[in-house]
């Protein structure tokens, strides 16, 4: 009898004060998939500084008739840095709407660029550029070597915490501080 494999998706990741990769220094990442083959996330407090949501659609030739100037973009992961991805509240009406928790969906589709830039889309987004991804077993191991806290998504943290406060709402959410955390991980 196989053993049932635990998932993370619709986990967030927290990134340990140890973790130094410059991608992931005090990262928040959502948890889209984790199965046996790998993981896929998003990171979603880093902003793009001079790249907004009315560039990207300016770049797929869709009209914007709305003020998007200045609605952020932002740095999903290293993986495929020209992949769209809007992670999003309601509606999820959108092609290819993938629920990842009963809040929360994630789209890659134009359809749901073209309802942003009239006004129309959903409720709570964010345009994410790239992704983050880990192979087969890879991200079990950096959870061994506690790299990573995982907490549960929630909307708030989500959508309408500034992304400079979303480390530390992480955190917050699970009743640590970051005064709490060491820098260096030990063994018990």
């Amino acid at each position: 009898m196989a053993l049932k494999m635990y998932t993370l998706r619709g986990l967030l990741l927290i990134a340990m004060p140890s973790l130094q990769d410059p991608y992931f220094t005090r990262a928040v990442v959502m948890m889209i998939d984790h199965n046996a083959h790998g993981a896929f996330g998003l990171v979603l407090n880093r902003p793009q500084k001079n790249l907004f949501v009315s560039n990207i659609l300016s770049d797929l030739q869709i009209p914007v008739r709305v003020d998007l100037t200045n609605e952020k973009t932002y740095f999903g992961g290293p993986v495929g840095s020209a992949d769209v991805f809007v992670l999003h509240e309601t509606p999820f009406v959108w092609q290819g709407c993938e629920m990842i928790t009963d809040q929360i969906a994630l789209t890659s589709s134009r359809d749901i660029l073209e309802a942003i830039a009239v006004g129309e889309g959903p409720s709570s987004y964010r345009v994410i550029l790239g992704s983050s991804g880990w192979v087969a077993g890879q991200l079990e191991e950096e959870l061994k070597q506690h790299t990573w806290l995982t907490c549960p998504a929630n909307t708030n943290l989500l959508f309408h915490t500034d992304p400079q406060q979303c480390w530390e709402g992480a955190l917050k959410n699970l009743g640590i501080s970051e005064a709490l955390l060491s820098v260096r991980g030990g063994e018990a």
